[in-house]
């Protein structure tokens, strides 16, 4: 995270912290191994606030900038107790626990593991969503349940609002702002919905995964094709599915790019084919059509969506490269190794 003053924090897995104020040298403040450092923001430029994770414990720590960042907890959340600090409303934050005569000898609560945290925003309000997850689940099948809750950003007290997102969370993507929802149990393809939220109608708006095609493998934004010679009928155009690899990148609420996958399996092979494309937008991504280009290499596909002049790009892999565009794809530029940061 970085603030307006050039101030820079940076943390992640095994309680890693480091911190440059502006003018100086990188302070490593990092905390104990098994602590997770899942977010951090600044608050109004002269405080830091970060949310930790460690098995079942959440925590909410806020810091004063200073050369010294001294952590004071402001409020903490457990999957047995719920949340230490929150409003008291009608609808509690977290389900009455209250027990009746019969239910006096019930079995107490498994105790979850906090699989993630994330901070999202809307309308000037602020979202805390934590996903838990049972300690004999498996990781790599089960996503887990998941919370959603709002709080006050200068004092970290959760409260419930009359109205929760309907989307499964929100990211920035570029320019604009869009919801993820999963896919459900009956979902066909068990892939997640992308969402662009409208906020002259407080809606949000599906963004299409499927690109419109002629028999000669142009796209086009018609139900039907140029006819092949003179005197011929006009083909019919057929919708090609594909997977977004990435989240779209928005320069604007109507134009965007995204990488994504078209896949091809042959049934008598049993060979499955895939073709990465750069595809492009320019009503919002109600139709896509294909730019002709693709990323550096087959690696090199994650959109880093917090930068929208240009098209920035992680690629996986021992060494962790970023690459760089400014034609949309169509010549790239090596700007950094993972190992030179």
């Amino acid at each position: 995270a970085q603030n307006s003053l050039g101030d820079i924090i940076v943390g992640g897995e095994e309680g890693k912290l480091f911190w440059k104020p502006n003018g100086t040298e990188w302070q490593d403040m990092s905390l104990s191994h098994d602590v997770q450092i899942a977010q951090l923001k600044f608050y109004k430029n002269d405080h830091v606030d970060m949310v930790t994770k460690s098995d079942s414990l959440l925590t909410i720590n806020r810091a004063k900038v200073s050369p010294i960042l001294d952590w004071q907890e402001l409020n903490r959340f457990t999957t047995r107790d719920g949340w230490k600090v929150k409003e008291v409303t009608e609808t509690p934050v977290v389900a009455n626990k209250s027990k009746s005569k019969k239910d006096k000898k019930q079995k107490p609560k498994s105790l979850k593991e906090i699989a993630s945290i994330e901070l999202t925003e809307l309308n000037k309000q602020q979202y805390i969503n934590v996903r838990t997850i049972s300690r004999n689940q498996n990781r790599a099948f089960e996503k887990g349940d998941l919370e959603k809750f709002a709080y006050y950003p200068d004092s970290w007290k959760v409260f419930e609002p009359e109205v929760m997102p309907d989307v499964t969370t929100m990211i920035q993507a570029g320019s604009t702002k869009l919801g993820i929802t999963e896919a459900g149990f009956w979902s066909w393809t068990g892939r997640p919905t992308f969402s662009k939220y409208n906020s002259a109608t407080n809606s949000w708006q599906e963004i299409s995964t499927s690109m419109r095609m002629c028999p000669d493998g142009t796209a086009t934004l018609n139900k039907k094709c140029p006819a092949q010679k003179e005197g011929d009928d006009r083909p019919k155009s057929s919708e090609e599915d594909f997977s977004l690899i990435s989240v779209p990148l928005f320069f604007n609420e109507t134009d965007a790019l995204a990488i994504v996958n078209f896949s091809d399996f042959d049934f008598w092979s049993g060979e499955r084919s895939n073709d990465i494309k750069i595809l492009k937008t320019t009503d919002g991504g109600k139709n896509w059509l294909d730019t002709g280009n693709t990323t550096p290499t087959k690696f090199c596909t994650s959109l880093i969506t917090e930068i929208s002049d240009r098209l920035l790009v992680s690629c996986s892999g021992a060494t962790g490269d970023f690459y760089e565009s400014f034609d949309e794809g169509k010549t790239w530029q090596n700007v950094r190794q993972q190992l030179n940061f």
